[in-house]
């Protein structure tokens, strides 16, 4: 059998480290809080609030990292809680609540395909019969209205009529406890 070198005892002991730094973080992860899950519905004015965002901001120290239980609500309003993954839920304690209503619609011309921007830009596809192809001008800059300037219109259309204090923890008046097991919420009733 052949002996060790200094280099091949270097190598093996950086090898032991770095497996005992992966073990120790995974289980580290392992053992966090645990999370449990948590459903709710999403109503504005009387009717499901399709596409609004959910956010729990912990009222007191929960060491999630950078991560915050959130949801994104469905067509029929109803949202599933999650901190990292997927359903995985939220841990128990207390949380103000927060909802930023749903993004628009990118208006057609407004995609970021290769397409949409030759077409924003006063460019066009090839077309079959080249004598038919009109010459790309381009507008001066100051001519040009940006590309999502329809879309922000929309957006701040949105905004303000959806009540901004539902988008402050401080503001929107929404609390809820996470116990642990199933908790299934009362439907969040907000109005204009």
């Amino acid at each position: 059998m052949k002996a060790l070198t200094k280099y091949d005892a270097r190598c093996a002991v950086r090898i032991l480290i770095v497996g005992l730094v992966c073990v120790n973080c995974t289980s580290c992860a392992k053992r966090g809080r645990p999370l449990y899950p948590v459903h709710g519905r999403l109503m504005l004015d009387g009717k499901p609030m399709a596409g609004g965002l959910v956010i729990l901001h912990p009222l007191a120290d929960v060491e999630l990292g950078n991560a915050k239980p959130h949801a994104l609500a469905d067509e029929n309003g109803r949202f599933k809680i999650y901190t990292y993954r997927t359903d995985d839920g939220a841990p128990a304690g207390e949380y103000a609540v927060t909802v930023l209503p749903k993004k628009p619609k990118r208006e057609p011309g407004t995609a970021k395909s290769k397409g949409a921007k030759r077409q924003v830009k006063g460019g066009s596809a090839k077309s079959a019969d080249p004598a038919m192809e009109k010459p790309a001008t381009k507008k001066a800059k100051s001519d040009r209205t940006p590309q999502s300037a329809r879309h922000q219109r929309k957006k701040e259309e949105l905004e303000a009529s959806f009540p901004h204090r539902y988008s402050d923890p401080k503001t929107s008046g929404i609390r809820i406890e996470v116990k642990e097991g199933v908790n299934e919420l009362d439907p969040f009733q907000l109005a204009r």
